[in-house]
């Protein structure tokens, strides 16, 4: 694309943006006013965006003017710095060079930041750099790092920090970007390291705050975690003490212009402004994507003032909801909607790790209506006054308005009664659904599908053991499942409550099936039917791994009730939800179809005409079972399971030799394997001894593998 095709390309707006900037830069440009008079089609947008470009303008002039600006700082090689032997470099910030350095005389390994030689120095920035390190040292809390001292050697100004062993979390968001976590299990465990995170943050700032300091620069870049998830803030480099305001102008703009609050742009900045950037990374950390992203300056800028992020829910389904609702607390575009300070944001991260209620809720419609009003005070006088003229035809004007704003307020507190409401409603049912689930798992044991122990060092789950049910306990479980169909009709809109049914209706097939008694049996295929049925009505949420799962015990039911085409047709829907999960390569999933595979070869075994009743067509089969055709095409359809499971239980062990859980399965694939080798019928004696060898090897196999287990 040539220069002028890419002019051509760029919006108007920012070329004018642009042209102004370059007219300051060169000295001696017009007034914001003057130059939006000479566009007049942009004018209102240039007023309102100068304003603030300029103030970042002049900031950067300072900087560089200064040395304090983000180019590389020009400071020769250095080796050794008065008590200090200099090991590496490992960063540059606004106002210096940060090095490795070892404090010989006291033999500690410190973070040494280092000024430019004081002849190179012009403006503030030596002063400011003073007044950083005075206010790092005063504050001591164990989650900020602390200073050691400073001083000045070889014409060199510099101050001694504890040497952090661990990363910034910025550097950690993008590792996580390139490798997802996989698995629901994986996602919780991220969300509590991102509340701890929050929390032992908001906590070291409001420490600050109460010494009379903001830090100004808050973002994940200024976030360190040592080993054991232990939060250092770093970088007070752009702190400035509440009562010392000489070494800033007001309306001046400090930090990262991602994390800056909208309030910021119009020159205010208090505690709230650093609840809102926490807000933010801690928005960025769970879904690993900045919270607003602007082709341009301009355009970013606009966003965060006119913008709120998409919904945290949305944009990662796994976040839960009360960690939900607190990060949205704190990023709220008003101030007087966030957290009063950074204490009451650290306590209600930590009443959501204690598994507490938290004290920030939602906004009701009705409140966000009213802040929306507050905001648009033109729009919504405008839509005000033309209701109120359209009702009032032919009324006297103030008594038409009398009479609007008495139906007004009415309807606002109809409004929030109903939703005050259907908010103790909600919060009855959900203690409900936790109430059923714990008789639930009482009786029966913890769901085999959804409960997993998984290890927190390695991530390796563990099914968790199915427990007897004794049939007392199942009549009380099915009188439970009645319940639950009632209160599932009175809450048909409830998808939590729906999801709950159907699993409630899986595991007493489960239970059922175990029993296994004939009418046992037929309780267990209604209650699996009940399951399917449920889950077809979910549609706000992902099922199809617990859907998959009936499927699978569907398909043994039937099994055992000698029909095995139904059979392997529940076992082949079971592989094509488990295929389309978009986690299907992952560990769990693949194991997962491995065993299915190998069950679906159990349902295509050829059985004689012996298997069934005398005289008649086997339950379950089709016309021509039976016949030797018939059979060979089923042997290949299993032979063809068999190894599509021994391809995925390979490659599982190859990845994790240390597996149990995929020695068992691979084992069991040998044994599969061997019984299918033990088949003789119609075979020439070569072949027969040839597969007693194989069939040896099989079994030697898979007792190796059940040994090292």
């Amino acid at each position: 694309m040539t220069a002028d095709e890419d002019t051509t390309a760029r919006d108007p707006v920012d070329l004018l943006v642009e042209q102004f900037l370059q007219l300051h830069r060169a000295g001696g440009g017009p007034s914001v006013e003057t130059f939006a008079a000479r566009h007049p089609d942009h004018a209102a947008t240039l007023l309102d965006l100068l304003p603030t470009l300029l103030a970042l303008e002049g900031m950067k002039q300072d900087k560089a003017s200064s040395g304090s600006g983000r180019r590389r700082v020009s400071m020769p090689h250095l080796e050794r710095l008065g008590d200090f032997r200099i090991v590496r470099e490992i960063g540059r910030g606004g106002m210096g060079v940060v090095f490795e350095a070892v404090q010989e005389s006291l033999g500690r390994k410190v973070a040494l930041k280092v000024l430019p030689q004081a002849g190179l120095l012009t403006g503030n920035q030596l002063e400011r750099f003073r007044r950083e390190a005075q206010i790092a040292a005063q504050l001591h809390h164990s989650n900020i790092v602390p200073v050691f001292g400073s001083g000045e050697s070889d014409g060199y100004h510099w101050y001694a920090m504890q040497f952090i062993v661990g990363a910034s979390l910025d550097s950690w968001r993008a590792e996580q970007a390139a490798a997802p976590p996989q698995g629901s299990g994986a996602w919780r465990a991220r969300a509590r390291f991102v509340a701890r995170v929050g929390e032992q943050a908001a906590s070291a700032l409001h420490y600050a705050h109460g010494l009379g300091t903001l830090h100004r620069d808050i973002k994940p870049a200024n976030l360190l975690v040592e080993h054991h998830d232990q939060v250092w803030v770093t970088d007070f480099g752009l702190a400035k003490a509440l009562e010392a305001e000489g070494l800033t102008q007001t309306g001046d703009l400090l930090g990262t212009l991602q994390y800056m609050a909208p309030e910021q742009f119009a020159g205010s900045y208090d505690v709230r402004s650093e609840v809102y950037a926490l807000g933010v990374t801690l928005y960025e950390l769970l879904v690993l994507r900045p919270a607003f992203r602007g082709s341009t300056r301009s355009e970013l800028m606009e966003l965060i003032r006119t913008q709120r992020p998409e919904p945290l829910r949305r944009a990662c389904p796994d976040v839960p909801e009360d960690l939900a609702v607190v990060v949205e607390k704190a990023i709220a575009r008003d101030p007087a909607d966030r957290y009063a300070d950074a204490a009451a944001l650290a306590r209600d991260l930590q009443a959501f790790l204690d598994d507490r209620p938290i004290e920030a809720r939602r906004l009701s419609a009705a409140a966000m209506l009213w802040r929306w009003c507050r905001r648009n005070r033109t729009v919504a006088l405008l839509a005000a006054s033309t209701f109120v003229a359209v009702l009032g035809a032919g009324i006297t004007g103030w008594v038409a308005a009398g009479v609007a704003g008495e139906a007004r307020s009415r309807a606002e507190q109809a409004a929030k009664a109903e939703q005050d409401q259907k908010t103790r409603a909600e919060a009855t049912l959900a203690k409900a659904l936790v109430a059923f689930g714990e008789v639930f798992d009482t009786l029966a044991g913890k769901d085999p599908v959804l409960a997993f122990e998984e290890d927190a060092d390695t991530g390796e789950q563990t099914v968790v053991a199915r427990t007897v049910v004794e049939p007392r306990e199942l009549e009380l479980l099915g009188r439970m499942l009645s319940f639950y169909g009632q209160f599932a009709a009175e809450n048909a809109g409830n998808q939590a409550l729906q999801i709950e049914t159907a699993r409630a209706w899986r595991r007493v097939g489960s239970i059922h099936a175990r029993l296994g008694k004939p009418e046992d049996l037929d309780a267990a295929q209604a209650a699996f039917q009940q399951s399917l049925e449920r889950y077809a009505a979910i549609a706000d949420r992902d099922v199809r791994r617990e859907l998959a799962a009936v499927h699978v015990e569907f398909g043994q039911l039937k099994l055992r009730r000698m029909r095995p085409l139904e059979a392997e047709q529940s076992f082949h829907k079971a592989l094509e939800l488990l295929a389309a999960l978009p986690n299907a390569a992952s560990k769990s999933i693949r194991a997962e179809r491995a065993r299915v595979h190998l069950a679906a070869a159990a349902s295509m075994a050829p059985r004689s005409s012996g298997d069934g009743p005398r005289g008649g067509q086997m339950p379950g089969r089709g016309p021509g079972e039976g016949r030797p055709e018939f059979d060979r095409e089923r042997m290949r359809r299993a032979s063809d399971q068999v190894q599509s499971a021994v391809a995925l239980a390979e490659a599982l062990l190859a990845e994790d030799p240390e597996s149990t859980e995929f020695m068992v399965l691979r084992a069991r694939t040998f044994l599969t394997q061997a019984r299918k080798s033990g088949r003789r019928e119609r075979r020439p004696e070569a072949d027969r001894t040839s597969a007693d060898a194989e069939r040896v090897r099989q079994h030697r196999a898979a007792v190796d593998l059940l040994r090292q287990v």
